[in-house]
């Protein structure tokens, strides 16, 4: 049987599915910098999978937009993909090596 939703049940609430994909390690970097970003603001830092809920839900829906945000993607750098304020010396950035699981709040 498919699953069935409430349209008004909460998404925060709501059975999950393991999306599984795999993403450049920049991006993946990025998603842990947005979390801080939030969490450095005084806020609770939200996990990678609440971060990367939100900035889906809030995807354009139109093709041509959409089109255009892969088109964007496609031809992105990894510099690109850093924050604005991200320190980087020379063209190389290295990103740290990280155990899988959540990151603590400290």
């Amino acid at each position: 049987m498919a699953p069935q939703f409430s349209i008004n049940e909460r998404l925060v609430e709501a059975r999950c599915k393991t999306l599984g994909q795999a993403v450049p390690i920049a991006l993946h970097e990025r998603i842990d910098a947005l979390c801080d970003r939030v969490y450095n603001g005084g806020h609770e830092r939200p996990s990678k999978r609440k971060m990367l809920a939100a900035v889906l839900l809030a995807a354009p829906e139109e093709a041509d937009q959409l089109v255009t945000v892969l088109a964007a993607y496609d031809r992105a750098t990894v510099k690109e993909s850093l924050l604005a304020d991200a320190k980087v010396e020379g063209d190389v950035v290295e990103f740290p090596v990280r155990a899988p699981g959540p990151r603590s709040a400290s």
